[in-house]
């Protein structure tokens, strides 16, 4: 015969895209990639969150789920050219921040941002009249405190980089602050201080404030 094995057959994938409060997700883009032929297909799911791919041959494959503001998010399939399922739930991106401390820069003093102005008026919130899910306010810093470059350590040269992962909560505070490197111990004692006391407009995801994970770099060096 002509080898009318399982090779020969196609199926289809489809499934729904919900964000991490179990709504629908229009627009996300999706790619499916064949890790054998290394063939692509590429679709957008629809208004209420649905995608599908057809005339799949079996095999083993890669779909990657991408929308601004969510992490990208990558799952591993095997296909066996029948009908499957498979549903994508997104996980909302991380936020970093990057800043320089030089010896010059004058002890810390919380600086109002954007000022009490900012945290009393709302913040406009373009969820509001959006049903669908995938809707972000990104979080708006109100209160940042700079590092206190330690004197003794700035004379001695020690510098360095100290990396911080934590989460900005849904009230807006800067929780679970840890060191994600190891540096020189006060330039953690000094990055950890500052940051703690950092405050935001929370994020917004569908109009409701969630919590969302922070990285922040602080680079102390010692050459003005």
């Amino acid at each position: 015969g002509f080898g009318a094995s399982a090779q020969g057959l196609f199926g289809s994938l489809s499934g729904a895209v919900v964000d991490p409060m179990g709504r629908a997700e229009p627009q996300v883009e999706l790619t499916l990639a064949n890790r054998q032929n290394q063939s692509k297909y590429e679709i957008t799911s629809d208004a209420s969150g649905r995608y599908q791919f057809v005339g799949l041959p079996s095999g083993d494959y890669t779909l990657e789920s991408t929308l601004a503001g969510f992490m990208t998010r990558t799952d591993a399939l095997t296909l066996s050219g029948q009908d499957a399922r498979h549903d994508v739930a997104l996980r909302l991106g991380e936020i970093e921040e990057t800043i320089l401390v030089t010896p010059s820069d004058a002890p810390a003093v919380p600086t109002d941002w954007t000022g009490a102005r900012v945290r009393d008026k709302a913040v406009a919130d373009p969820c509001s009249s959006r049903p669908d899910g995938g809707c972000i306010r990104p979080p708006v810093m109100i209160r940042r405190v700079l590092p206190f470059y330690p004197s003794g350590l700035a004379a001695a040269g020690i510098q360095g980089l100290v990396k911080l992962q934590g989460a900005i909560s849904p009230d807006g505070l800067v929780t679970g602050l840890r060191v994600a490197e190891p540096a020189p111990p006060d330039l953690e004692a000094a990055a950890l201080e500052a940051v703690n006391q950092w405050e935001y407009l929370p994020t917004h995801l569908d109009g409701v404030p969630v919590s969302v994970n922070m990285k922040v770099t602080i680079r102390f060096s010692a050459s003005r």
